[in-house]
């Protein structure tokens, strides 16, 4: 992201996820809002000044890939810095099964 981002939207389903972006961007001086889904998201878009969006892709609700297809058709978002990330599926510890 630009060194002119301060204000950062995390989107994620996992807790644990946004906690440690948060601590990382925070720590990088930036401000930073959560959403736990996708419609969350862009509840807080519409109401918050925002300059950068790291978005999971893999979602209940409103997943990533329907929150920028949002985002597109809004066009207020053009000069929104957007990050997607996608977490790889869960590993199985058990012999013989899958997750």
């Amino acid at each position: 992201m630009s060194a002119k981002v301060g204000r950062v939207l995390v989107v994620d389903d996992e807790r644990l996820n946004r906690m440690v972006l948060r601590r990382a961007l925070e720590a990088e001086r930036r401000t930073v809002s959560e959403a736990p889904n996708g419609t969350v998201a862009l509840e807080i878009l519409a109401a918050e000044p925002i300059d950068g969006v790291l978005l999971d892709i893999v979602m209940p609700e409103l997943d990533g890939y329907q929150t920028l297809a949002a985002l597109k058709a809004d066009g207020a978002f053009d000069r929104t810095s957007l990050l997607v990330e996608a977490a790889p599926p869960p590993v199985s510890t058990s012999p013989g099964r899958s997750p």
